[in-house]
């Protein structure tokens, strides 16, 4: 039997409800099942950050081997806590978070097909949303979808574009998501439209959007959006290939957003 050491309270109500787990796709140091009513976890070795659908093993070599739920041994596991529980007493840190992101942002090298610069090439002014700088191809189709403010509320209709199992565009909507979860924005049609669009996305994506719905986000990303600093971006930052770097865009991206409404 192979030892889970760590498994996130989010996938432990998954893993309680569901059976009948298979392989939806693999990574280096993940792999992720699906059970037969779609429900997702994620296998992992250690050096892997926490995330709502986390089951972390001690031999996961062994088990990439021979990938078979039923050898997990879930007995004196801890559970991981994922779900956002404090949140902002105000507002009043928006504008200092809004610098230091963009700060952290503009040291980075901009990566193709990403979003990862997207925020820091606009600004809000009144109810109309100008962009600054030449933009890529995800980035150019996005800006169609964000010409004023009112618009946000229904970009999640753009959910599924991008690259990667989970696409720029979902990882910068979660990023929004996150952050108007901890500031409690009224949100509820945003929210409805991301669920509206879920099927319009990969599985594993569909499953954090999902998870995020129920307040569930990484651990990375729920101690950055409570305790901004440079060490907490950064290890949101180095999340996938682009991953991190689109959900911080999205963070930026819904703090701007909420000082231009405020």
């Amino acid at each position: 039997m192979i030892k889970v050491i760590l498994i996130s309270d989010y996938a432990q109500s998954r893993i309680q409800t569901a059976n009948n787990w298979v392989v939806n796709s693999s990574f280096e140091h993940l792999i992720n099942l699906v059970s037969t009513d779609g429900k997702i976890i994620s296998i992992h070795d250690q050096s892997v950050p926490i995330n709502p659908l986390s089951v972390s093993v001690d031999c996961f070599e062994t088990f990439k081997s021979k990938p078979v739920y039923e050898s997990l041994n879930f007995k004196n596991t801890e559970v991981i806590a994922t779900k956002m529980v404090s949140r902002a007493q105000n507002d009043l840190d928006i504008g200092k978070r809004i610098a230091h992101l963009e700060s952290f942002l503009d040291l980075i090298e901009p990566k193709e097909k990403s979003l990862s610069h997207f925020s820091t090439n606009l600004s809000i002014h009144g109810k109309k949303i100008v962009y600054q700088a030449d933009l890529d191809f995800v980035e150019s189709f996005l800006s169609t979808k964000l010409q004023n403010v009112e618009d946000v509320w229904t970009l999640p209709a753009a959910i599924g574009l991008g690259i990667g199992l989970t696409p720029s565009t979902d990882d910068f909507i979660l990023g929004m998501l996150c952050a108007f979860d901890y500031y409690g924005v009224p949100d509820a049609q945003f929210r409805l439209n991301i669920r509206d669009n879920l099927p319009n996305t990969t599985l594993i994506s569909a499953a954090f959007l999902s998870a995020g719905l129920n307040s569930h986000y990484s651990t990375s990303l729920l101690n950055m959006i409570q305790n901004f600093s440079c060490s907490t971006i950064e290890k949101v930052s180095s999340v996938g290939f682009s991953s991190g770097l689109d959900t911080i865009s999205g963070v930026l991206f819904a703090l701007k957003f909420m000082k231009a409404i405020s």
